[in-house]
């Protein structure tokens, strides 16, 4: 399944990588290698005739089949002229007199299933060396490594020429193609990611591959999100590439998934990827309810998943396979009540809005009640259905009423990724009111900019795991900048760092020979001296995979002129005057 298909005929395309083969050799592979049992040759005896008469049309001569083997070919390459009609290396079974025994006798099975194999792994090992630059190339399947287009919207006349040229592996005129699309559409995390897998390609350049799951088709929010998970592995991707050493002298792929932040689909896209054997770890998937789903795939299958933006604390309890850039719901919640419970002794009592029905937002509930309740502070505990994000009826006025009532002095708001817009109608309704408000990192994102900055100015901070105005790697912000033109989220920095995180672990593989390529990375990982560096600065994973750094800050929204918003998030302690932030650097 590495191996590229004719999406006409279903057969394997790898004649165009050894085109000294003699045609009828190559075709006796392609029948033995076909998909459908009855499309491939039926006996023993006509697999070893057709060799057996390819042999004498090679070098004629008499020779007893009993007591011979067919010569293996020189190991030096032929010229390009000559054609070779068998493999280098590949010792071919002794050839015997044609037996009377039935077509479909055990022996006669056994014979012919061991010849079909001989033919799979002689290909195999012709064709993808160790580390070979190849991308699996099929169409509609939501996965792609440059072959189709998946980001809506981001369809240029260049771009639409470089997926083209890179699926008929004509990778020179792709690499073209990507370069103006990028002159013309800087900030497209896919074209990046393509054109780092056109230039290995072009090169024929031994390689890892990666893989990485985010949202692409569905919701405008969704979207968003994917496009900033997108953009750290590219980042991540484009800078050991353009490095001397790469990793062990070997650059990066990175295939691109989409799974809609669906999780049945989610699920799906986890068990093509772990079908392909050259992914050696996925950075993914963005919400914790798909998270959930898919990881008991990666475990079963042994490999490793980096996630980015998953959360949720019923993570914690993972098995191996899962490991996460992002501080857990636990850091987040205790940081959220520590604010509210030091920042005045007048916050202590809170109304708290959530989707129960989503695993990210109900364990960031759990969480912070523990935490809030154990210092000291008091929240609702009635008429929950008001302040449920997932109700149909869903009101804003009217929960805030509630709350006047019942004399709370600020606001928990949990939103996950489909809840955001309900819960900026908060943000809003809050005008009159006056409460405020503490939102957990889902808020952080280009939605509420756009559509309540105004609103969130007066009240709103919002925890979140990473600020590019303090960021620990104080070069990231300034490379993602010149990258992209523009400052980036904290799902950005996040997802840089897990796909760092796969390349400190790739770059171990040298010394565990003995393992699978998978369990030397998973290994690599779980090792309790494991260190790597990001945008987030040092990373280390306790032994159930969650990161042990969980430094937690706190934005405000700000007016700027730095963002086509006319706001921008800033540190809680980041003072800006009456104008608005201007410094854009």
């Amino acid at each position: 399944q590495d191996l590229p298909c004719d999406p006409q005929t279903g057969r394997i395309i790898w004649r165009n990588r050894r085109p000294n083969l003699s045609k009828e050799f190559a075709d006796l592979l392609d029948d033995m290698m076909a998909c459908l049992p009855q499309s491939r040759p039926q006996t023993t005896e006509e697999i070893l005739e057709t060799l057996a008469q390819l042999q004498a049309e090679e070098a004629p001569s008499e020779i007893e089949p009993e007591e011979k083997q067919l010569p293996v070919a020189k190991e030096e390459t032929p010229p390009q002229e000559e054609r070779s009609p068998l493999p280098h290396k590949i010792q071919l079974p002794l050839l015997k007199k044609k037996s009377k025994r039935p077509p479909n006798s055990q022996e006669s099975r056994q014979q012919r299933n061991s010849l079909v194999m001989l033919a799979v792994i002689w290909v195999l090992l012709a064709i993808l060396p160790e580390g070979h630059t190849i991308c699996p190339v099929k169409f509609d399947d939501d996965l792609s490594c440059g072959e189709e287009i998946l980001i809506p919207g981001s369809a240029l006349e260049a771009k639409q020429q470089a997926v083209k040229a890179f699926a008929e592996r004509n990778y020179a005129e792709a690499i073209q193609f990507l370069e103006t699309a990028r002159l013309q559409q800087g900030n497209d995390p896919e074209t990046l990611i393509y054109l780092n897998n056109a230039k290995l390609a072009a090169q024929n350049a031994d390689a890892y591959t990666i893989a990485v799951v985010a949202p692409i088709e569905g919701d405008t929010p969704a979207l968003n999100s994917g496009m900033e998970i997108l953009r750290g592995v590219a980042q991540a991707q484009n800078a050991i590439n353009k490095s001397d050493a790469k990793i062990n002298g070997k650059g990066l792929i990175v295939i691109i998934a989409d799974d809609a932040n669906d999780p049945q689909k989610a699920v799906r896209k986890a068990e093509d990827l772990v079908r392909i054997g050259q992914v050696l770890g996925v950075v993914g998937h963005f919400s914790s309810d798909v998270t959930l789903k898919v990881a008991p795939v990666y475990e079963e299958k042994e490999l490793v998943a980096v996630s980015p933006t998953s959360t949720s604390a019923l993570l914690s309890d993972r098995q191996n396979f899962f490991f996460r850039t992002v501080p857990s719901d636990t850091a987040t919640a205790q940081a959220i009540a520590s604010y509210l419970i030091d920042r005045d002794s007048g916050l202590s009592k809170v109304a708290i809005f959530h989707n129960p029905n989503s695993p990210y937002s109900e364990s960031l509930r759990n969480q912070f009640i523990n935490n809030f309740s154990a210092g000291g502070g008091i929240f609702l505990r009635n008429n929950d259905d008001k302040f449920d994000f997932s109700r149909t009826s869903f009101n804003a006025s009217s929960a805030l009423e509630i709350a006047a009532r019942q004399e709370v002095n600020a606001l928990a708001l949990f939103p996950n990724s489909s809840t955001r817009a309900e819960a900026i109608e908060v943000v809003k309704a809050n005008g009159e009111y006056n409460f405020a408000i503490v939102a957990a990192d889902s808020a952080y994102n280009e939605y509420t900019l756009k559509f309540g900055a105004a609103e969130a100015a007066n009240n709103l901070v919002i925890a979140t795991p990473w600020m590019s105005f303090n960021s620990p790697n104080p070069t990231f912000p300034q490379e993602a900048r010149n990258l992209w033109g523009g400052s980036v989220s904290w799902r950005t920095a996040l997802a840089y760092d897990a796909t760092r995180v796969l390349i400190t672990a790739l770059e171990s593989l040298p010394e565990q020979q003995e393992l699978t390529k998978r369990i030397a990375v998973q290994n690599a990982l779980a090792d309790e001296s494991f260190s790597s560096y990001g945008a987030t600065g040092e990373i280390h994973f306790f032994p159930n995979g969650d990161r042990k750094e969980s430094r937690i800050d706190f934005a405000r929204v700000v007016p700027s002129k730095c963002s086509p918003f006319g706001y921008s998030f800033v540190p809680l302690d980041y003072v800006v005057d009456e104008s608005g932030l201007d410094n854009c650097n």
